[in-house]
């Protein structure tokens, strides 16, 4: 039967044992976990990567869409501009065509009257002539 000394020394060395598996897992756990980091490390730096190049082509595509908006806004001033400049041409042509209209209709409502005058002064004169002539002859 061991002594109470070999029980002590025994428990001491497994004691120990045990602290020197616990320690080599620990050692076995963080190297792991530096492994896991490592590999998530890259990933992320990966991906990282992945997302530049997606932010550059981004980028890329965002100044050809402005640039071609540009010329589109471009586009649309002038013919905006042309737009208004033949309404102008339109307002004041219908509005020529109108006074011309208003001082035709106005002159012929004053003509009217004054040819109807003329006319009849006209067989008055012819008539008058007749009878002139009628009495020379």
């Amino acid at each position: 039967m061991p002594t109470t000394s070999q029980k002590q020394q025994r428990a001491a060395a497994y004691a120990k044992g045990q602290a020197v598996i616990a320690e080599k897992w620990a050692v076995l756990a963080s190297e792991t976990a530096t492994n896991d980091l490592w590999d998530r490390l890259e990933a992320a730096n990966l991906r990282i990567e992945a997302l530049e190049q997606l932010l550059s082509e981004k980028e890329m595509q965002c100044c050809r869409l402005k640039s071609e908006l540009e010329k589109s806004n471009q586009k649309l001033q002038k013919h905006q501009d042309d737009s208004a400049l033949w309404k102008m041409k339109h307002k004041k042509t219908y509005h020529e065509l109108h006074m011309q209209h208003q001082s035709t209709k106005r002159g012929q409502k004053k003509i009217g009257p004054i040819r109807r005058t003329a006319g009849d002064s006209k067989e008055c004169r012819e008539r008058g002539f007749q009878s002139v002539f009628e009495r020379i002859s």
